[in-house]
């Protein structure tokens, strides 16, 4: 998997994820005013923006699923390889700010591996 992320900005690392049929560019007033004072990645997460689709939508459908926990189950392994590559890329400890699915994977991203999360928004 290939995430786009676009870096504005130096200080500390910011990792912004967008919500659910969003992309990084939701952001972009809010990036412009961070970077001030952070170096800011804007994540575009698989099948938004200029970031591949790896079948998040298919694989993470409910609307055929036999019960509501199905979606997630099907989801968790498209999840886990989106927390799998921003741990790749990001190794220093690092600051967090995800909105409705973005905030999903930082929670997961975070329970995983605590130390490398510096704080969450």
């Amino acid at each position: 998997m290939s995430l786009h992320v676009e870096v504005l900005g130096s200080g500390a690392p910011l990792v912004m994820l967008h919500g659910w049929g969003m992309h990084g560019g939701i952001w972009s007033d809010t990036v412009e005013r961070l970077a001030a004072d952070f170096q800011v990645h804007n994540v575009d997460l698989p099948g938004h923006g200029y970031s591949k689709d790896v079948g998040w939508v298919e694989r993470s459908d409910t609307h055929h699923s036999s019960g509501a926990d199905d979606g997630y189950r099907c989801a968790q392994p498209i999840l886990q390889a989106v927390v799998d590559e921003l741990s790749s890329v990001f190794s220093e400890p690092i600051n967090v700010c995800g909105w409705s699915l973005g905030g999903i994977i930082a929670q997961h991203w975070a329970a995983r591996d605590p130390p490398r999360g510096a704080a969450g928004v």
